[in-house]
């Protein structure tokens, strides 16, 4: 049996005192691994053109017309509608840059600041930040990445596979907060429609917000933003091995409840079954925020697995 390969071909004539040729060497060398990195090249240069295109239009203070936010994901995708989605926390490299804030109410330690942020704005995770990780028995691997929420104010510490650490600073004090990531291959999720949405998500966290447009520096300029209308559609399936109403929570959308216990065995109707809520007609004009409130009998917390925006206009 043949097969192919990529080859880099180079040949040259070896002239004797008269000018008339007498030799010729030629060399071949497999390129196949650097066809692969041309590749991986070209898709980084697609991602950062598409990037630019998001950037643009917050810099530009013109609204999001369409993007999508996969919690727990290992990068980000382009659905066959052509949304964007997104990873957060931010993990597999480069993104483009929608804000996502989240917020979490179980604070696991604050720590003075000690120009913590200086290195957190770097990107880098300060050496005194880690050994107080590891005072508490938390080991972060090795290169846990940082993603910049808002600079100098809020990071996102992948800390593992599973853990993440929101860092918040209040005055000359940083906060840190805990979450759980979880991440499994789409073949485990039943249901139709974007099962690779539903195989990672985050626990935990009380709130989410989305930037969808940029705040004017003035207060005059506000009066010129408009709202618009957005479908939403809330993507969730549950990854763990637990029964009706331990998972039950309610859901806020622009601070208007969309879902009252909400259960997210018994709406999906089982363990790794995908199951989407759509609201249509959701005003926005700069930010989208998302309020998750555990009911008074659940045992576990709300979780949520990614978000779509579209606009309606």
């Amino acid at each position: 049996m043949c097969s192919t390969i990529d080859v880099y071909f180079s040949a040259s004539m070896a002239f004797d005192e008269l000018g008339l040729p007498v030799a010729m060497t030629a060399s071949f060398v497999d390129a196949t691994e650097r066809k692969k990195v041309e590749e991986a090249v070209n898709c980084l240069d697609a991602a950062l053109s598409v990037s630019r295109d998001i950037k643009h239009l917050i810099a530009d203070e013109k609204p999001v017309r369409s993007v999508g936010i996969n919690f727990g994901a290992p990068g980000d995708r382009r659905a066959d509608d052509g949304t964007l989605w997104l990873e957060y926390p931010i993990v597999g490299g480069s993104s483009p840059n929608v804000p996502v804030t989240i917020d979490h109410d179980k604070l696991l330690f604050t720590v003075f600041d000690a120009d913590f942020k200086k290195e957190l704005n770097k990107k880098r995770i300060p050496e005194k930040l880690q050994r107080l990780f590891e005072n508490r028995r938390i080991t972060l691997i090795p290169g846990a990445t940082v993603s910049v929420e808002e600079k100098s104010i809020r990071w996102t510490i992948a800390g593992s596979r599973k853990r993440s650490y929101l860092v918040e600073k209040t005055g000359y004090w940083l906060n840190i907060y805990p979450y759980e990531r979880f991440s499994h291959h789409s073949s485990r999720i039943q249901g139709d429609g974007l099962k690779w949405v539903a195989a990672s998500g985050i626990k935990g966290v009380s709130s989410v917000t989305v930037a969808l447009a940029d705040k004017p520096a003035d207060t005059d300029g506000d009066s010129f933003v408009k709202e618009r209308l957005y479908t939403i559609k809330l993507f969730f399936s549950e990854p763990d091995d637990v029964k009706q109403g331990q998972r039950r929570f309610d859901v806020a959308v622009q601070g208007q409840k969309v879902l009252t216990g909400f259960d997210t065995v018994e709406a999906a109707g089982g363990r790794n079954r995908l199951v989407v809520k759509e609201f249509k007609g959701i005003p926005v004009k700069y930010d989208l925020t998302l309020a998750f409130t555990p009911s008074s009998n659940a045992t576990m917390e709300p979780l949520i697995c990614g978000v779509s925006v579209m606009s309606d206009e």
